[in-house]
């Protein structure tokens, strides 16, 4: 998927992959996103981090919209009898929100994520 991530106004380039048997073989896997920023030599490499995987959430891309990235997302949850979802269908849905910050793609929460507050997203970060 394409947008400004780095407040250039130059679409970059944001890439959802998946790698399987993570950890030893077998059908686990793990999914992780990276970015390229758009230069006047190409696209270059800028971050990537693990975002889901096997067991945990899978995603797919919604936008990106001010230097945000959202995905939509599903994952396990608890059902009425009080059992897991099985990993092949989860039924949890929500979204992930990730940003390019100093170079490096971090998660945001939702209290971070709408509306984005760049000079509030800087402070939250360098906290942590």
């Amino acid at each position: 998927m394409t947008g400004d991530l780095d407040q250039d106004g130059i679409d970059d380039l944001a890439i959802l992959y998946t790698l399987e048997g993570i950890g030893g073989g077998g059908n686990n896997y793990s999914s992780f996103l990276a970015v390229f920023l758009r230069t006047e030599e190409g696209l270059k490499f800028s971050s990537d981090i693990l975002v889901g995987g096997k067991s945990s959430r899978s995603l797919s891309f919604k936008s990106i919209e001010n230097g945000v990235i959202t995905f939509d997302t599903r994952f396990s949850t608890i059902r009425e009898d009080g059992t897991w979802d099985p990993s092949c269908c989860p039924s949890g849905e929500g979204e992930a929100f990730y940003v390019l910050f100093y170079g490096e793609l971090r998660e945001l929460n939702v209290a971070e994520a709408a509306p984005i507050d760049w000079k509030k997203v800087r402070k939250v970060m360098k906290a942590n």
